[in-house]
């Protein structure tokens, strides 16, 4: 059968095409002819000469057409022919008609009977033209057989000449804007004529160059992409490596650089960049193999390395997506690092990336899991083991689990991203990695610190501030008692979502948290339950686990009542549920206590400079110990909803509204829905705390050790204990609410019972939310309370 189609041309500015290499699929023998025409030059598979703004396209020997799904024979052109005028045999194709070109991108219909193409993300390169088969046409005839084929996709044209003669090795394309993708499997619409992603979508289309590459000189060269049209909001980039594995990016219309938001591709029109001398930049770090050699150099020292690695903006960058077992570390950087949105994978990573940085890393991922050689010294911590001075993590995020089992060497100092940080910045970061740890209670003054982001931050030489950052990732510690040693005490024990430990801050540098969050769940636990073990200090938070001064000895509230370090908390928020059972035994007047809180564990700010946490906000439950007997060490644990323990601190326009605050599981020293407990001057103001407290109740200290607002540490109901003074502290124009659960009857200290009798349960209203502010182990009444109302969670 005899099929006519005329065939626009292109109409628009000189550009170029690119091109795909087709698939060789099997003739159709004998049958009818298709026959393609076009009145005023062709539009098919290799690109002419330009004439007043138009540039015809020719059919060329190779071509196919799909017909209602038949594949056609494959066309043949004599050499030299230049033909505006083809016939296609196929078998069995009759009205109406769908014709798709090339035929080897069809891949059937939908449900919808719309029919699918296949756009590669690989175009062959063709000197001066885009590729056989590249650009991509479609038509349809209902009647009289005429088909008006009609493009579908657009061409950029990039154009360069090189003085040096360098050697083009690669080439690829790619859409700025994430939503905006340029190969993959395509619909097309019929009636409309136009594609709409589908499935296998990628944002890149890379040119496939000849094995020696593609020589440039004094003469222009033309490289030819040929993509979907429609618009791209953020334009592209366009990657050239040379032969030296120099790279050359482009970035074309870009709006945050200032120019038009985004470019318009047309069907059938070529948009042409003015031509570029090739001046590439350093060698980019592509592959594990590349890491290696630019480590090997980098750690060497000297200034060789610069020659090769070094950008011209002063940064080393990642070029490619990198995996590995594991890769060498940097022992000290000093120059950026831009990770250009990539990822690193280490599959069985021993050491953080970095040892020490002190240089600005930005857009980069870490992936895969860590199981540290040192989780201690080094630490298990993926980006880097130190950060100071200028060093900064911009931009940068964490997919990589970290897994600790640390019997033989119990010391654990764990962050997500940085073991300790001495100053700097971490900004507009992420951690999604899950940290697990499994130590045991064997030393001392053992250190177990973990944080999503930090593990410690220590000797501050500059100022350290965490920005915009937010943690998925859960912290689980597992740890169990050595048996046959009673005086276990881990010095530091710390857990939070984003820094577990502060030991270093004053007014002028110190730690600053800005409208960072936990999302994740923070659980500390024995396994199994050690009575004769102690832990001396244990903190648990959403943002921070502990910052206070610790006495090595273990002393009681009079070692760690005085000034501590000045930090500051703003704007942050915890989701997630914070649970701390690191405690055993230990006497109800000593800090031999497990503190969970929904935004710290325990802050202890300087007299003369008060710690300050504002505007942050905990709808997370927040629960003490539940071990698996119960015993009078079950005293020491301390769960608030805001802070477990503090002193030298204000809070300002803070919010609690947590489902849970304590347990009915196993009895606690203090529950609040605020603050578990205070013991030195203080300020709240505008804060709003709803909590549902739970607390089991015995016959000493914690019968009435519960509130809305604050308790007070103390050894007797109504004696404090020395060196705790709220002298001067304020509570102004806040609101409190929420109910409490507690156990009818109480219990005595050295019960075994398992269970408590009945619980009673009572909702907080406006007529007496304002006499459970304070417990009632508060009794020297040094806190001016105004200006308090009831509120009602919400």
């Amino acid at each position: 059968m005899d099929l006519k189609r005329k065939i626009l041309f292109l109409t628009l500015a000189l550009a170029a095409s690119c091109v795909q290499t087709p698939e060789v699929l099997p003739s159709q023998d004998g049958g009818g002819t298709v026959i393609l025409t076009a009145p005023q030059g062709t539009t098919k598979t290799v690109l002419g000469t330009p004439s007043a703004g138009v540039v015809p396209v020719y059919w060329t020997s190779g071509d196919r057409i799909n017909v209602n799904g038949t594949v056609s024979s494959p066309l043949f052109v004599e050499d030299g022919q230049k033909l505006t005028r083809a016939e296609f045999k196929l078998n069995n194709v009759s009205l109406p008609y769908s014709v798709v070109y090339p035929a080897d991108i069809y891949s059937g219909k939908d449900e919808n009977g719309m029919l699918l193409v296949d756009i590669p993300a690989r175009q062959e390169y063709v000197p001066g033209s885009f590729g056989n088969g590249a650009d991509l046409l479609f038509g349809t005839s209902v009647d009289d057989g005429t088909v008006i084929m009609e493009h579908l996709c657009g061409t950029i044209k990039v154009s360069f000449t090189d003085a040096e003669a360098s050697k083009v090795s690669r080439v690829v394309l790619t859409s700025l804007s994430e939503d905006s993708p340029i190969a993959g499997r395509y619909a097309i619409d019929p009636d409309f004529a136009v594609l709409s992603p589908r499935s296998s979508l990628t944002n890149s289309v890379e040119l496939v160059l000849p094995e020696d590459g593609v020589a440039l000189g004094t003469e222009t060269v033309d490289f030819h992409f040929t993509i979907p049209a429609g618009t791209y909001p953020s334009g592209f980039e366009i990657r050239f490596e040379d032969r030296l594995k120099r790279i050359l990016r482009l970035d074309w219309l870009r709006s945050q650089a200032g120019a038009e938001p985004g470019i318009t591709v047309t069907a059938g029109h070529l948009v042409s960049f003015a031509v570029r001398e090739f001046e590439p930049d350093a060698r980019e770090i592509c592959s594990s193999e590349d890491w290696e050699l630019f480590a090997a150099a980098y750690n060497a020292g000297g200034e060789a390395w610069k020659t090769e690695w070094l950008g011209k903006d002063g940064s080393i960058k990642i070029g490619a997506d990198i995996s590995a077992r594991s890769l060498t570390q940097i022992v000290a950087l000093s120059h950026p690092i831009d990770g250009c949105g990539h990822s690193i994978t280490q599959t069985e990573a021993k050491n953080p990336l970095i040892g020490t940085s002190r240089a600005v890393v930005s857009n980069l991922t870490m992936k895969g899991r860590m199981t540290p050689a040192d989780p201690n010294e080094m630490g298990a911590a993926v980006f880097a083991s130190t950060l100071g001075g200028a060093g900064k993590f911009i931009n940068c995020h964490n997919e990589t689990d970290i897994v600790v089992n640390a019997t033989e060497k119990p010391d654990v100092v764990a962050g997500g991203f940085v073991r300790s940080m001495l100053g700097g910045v971490l900004q507009d970061c992420t951690n999604r990695g899950d940290i697990t740890v499994y130590t045991n209670l064997k030393n001392k003054d053992q250190k177990v610190l973990v944080g999503g982001f930090v593990a410690i931050v220590r000797s501050l030489t500059a100022m350290a501030v965490i920005d915009g950052c937010t943690n998925y990732g859960e912290v689980k510690v597992t740890c169990e008692k050595v048996a046959g040693n009673g005086s276990n005490r881990p010095i530091n024990a710390s857990y939070a979502g984003v820094v577990a430990n502060v030991v270093s801050g004053d007014s002028e540098k110190h730690l600053k948290i800005v409208d960072c969050a936990n999302e994740a769940d923070i659980s500390v636990s024995f396994t199994p339950d050690p009575s004769g073990a102690q832990a001396l200090v244990s903190g648990a938070g959403g943002i921070i686990g502990m910052s206070v001064v610790l006495s090595a000895t273990g002393g009681g509230y009079g070692s760690v009542a005085g000034d501590s370090y000045y930090l500051e908390i703003d704007g942050c928020l915890n989701n997630g549920n914070i649970t701390n059972s690191l405690v055993s035994s230990g006497g109800s007047n000593e800090l031999n206590k497990a503190f969970s809180g929904g935004i710290a564990g325990i802050i202890h700010g300087k007299k003369a400079s008060h710690a300050k946490i504002t505007g942050c906000s905990n709808y997370g439950a927040v629960c003490c110990y539940e071990g698996t007997a119960y015993k009078r060490a079950a005293l020491s644990t301390v769960c608030g909803g805001l802070l477990g323990c503090g002193a030298f601190v204000d809070m300002e326009d803070c919010i609690v509204s947590s489902p849970s605050v304590g347990t009915l599981k196993r009895q606690s020293y203090a529950v609040s829905a605020g603050v578990g407990i205070l013991h030195q001057s203080f300020t709240m103001k505008g804060c709003k705390f709803y909590a549902d407290l739970k607390m089991i109740r015995s016959t000493d200290f914690t019968e009435k050790n519960w509130s809305l607002g604050f308790t007070l540490s103390t050894n007797s109901k109504n004696g404090n204990t020395t060196d705790v003074s709220l002298a001067g502290s304020t509570i102004t124009d806040c609101s409190f609410g929420g109910t409490l659960s507690t156990n009818e009857t109480t219990v005595k200290n050295d019960s075994d019972a398992t269970t408590f009798g009945t619980i009673l349960n009572r909702t907080f209203t406006a007529s007496d939310c304002e006499v459970y502010i304070a417990s009632e182990s508060y009794g020297k009444n040094e806190v001016a309370i105004s200006g308090s109302s009831y509120w009602n969670g919400k």
